[in-house]
């Protein structure tokens, strides 16, 4: 009349998968040193993070136990991909620690953001974890966005790899206009500079940036 859980039910040795099927299949099972069979009537809910599909092909897991074990089957997304699963979740732990250490801990509107932003690469684990430690390290009822120093360096370093990446874009967009233009005009640095709003300055300024030279230029257009 209760409920089995089988947590990462793909470690389970071939073995072990033999007897827990047949388990399944008569609902009888034997204690160890014991001689007495004894029915049972439990529900089984297994999880795993492994596709088992896959698990059944490699033979790492066996096809009659799949079958058996899943007649209803839910597919839980990575917290990356169900966001608004973040939020409940921060504010679910964090009431439990309110509970049990007696205090009235909130979250900032900019700690929430900050969570929202990151990835969670751990899932919900991870997230409980973050969460205790903001809950320990913040001395106030406020925990704010710096109570989570391991996410805000996770933020800073995806932002710079973003920012390094649409600068070298913007870089290559902007030399490859200068070139356009150059070539438009016949490499006249006044009238260039008129077509494109800027000051002769700042056109000699991004020739020197771009190290362009003339004869770039011109394999420029060869190559148009």
């Amino acid at each position: 009349g209760g409920t089995l859980f089988l947590d990462e039910i793909t470690n389970t040795t071939r073995n072990m998968q033999a007897k827990l099927l047949r388990v399944l299949q008569d609902g009888e099972f034997r204690r160890v040193g014991d001689t007495q069979i004894r029915r049972v009537d439990v529900r089984i809910i297994s999880a795993t993070n492994l596709d088992l599909t896959q698990e059944v092909k490699s033979g790492r897991f066996r096809e009659d136990l799949f079958y058996r074990l899943k007649v209803i089957y839910i597919l839980a997304p990575p917290l990356r991909e169900r966001k608004e699963d973040i939020v409940h979740l921060a504010y679910h732990f964090l009431a439990e620690l309110n509970r049990t250490e007696g205090h009235g801990k909130k979250l900032s509107s900019k700690a929430v953001e900050l969570l929202l932003a990151y990835e969670w690469p751990g899932n919900v684990r991870e997230l409980r974890n973050k969460i205790e430690q903001a809950y320990a390290i913040c001395e106030s009822v406020n925990i704010t966005e710096e109570c989570f120093p391991e996410l805000i360096i996770s933020e800073k370093r995806k932002e710079r790899i973003t920012n390094g990446f649409l600068k070298d874009r913007m870089d290559h967009i902007e030399k490859r206009i200068m070139l356009e233009e150059l070539g438009k005009h016949n490499w006249n640095i006044q009238k260039t500079a008129m077509d494109l709003g800027l000051s002769r300055r700042s056109i000699y300024d991004k020739l020197e940036k771009y190290q362009i030279k003339r004869e770039e230029e011109q394999r420029h257009e060869t190559n148009h």
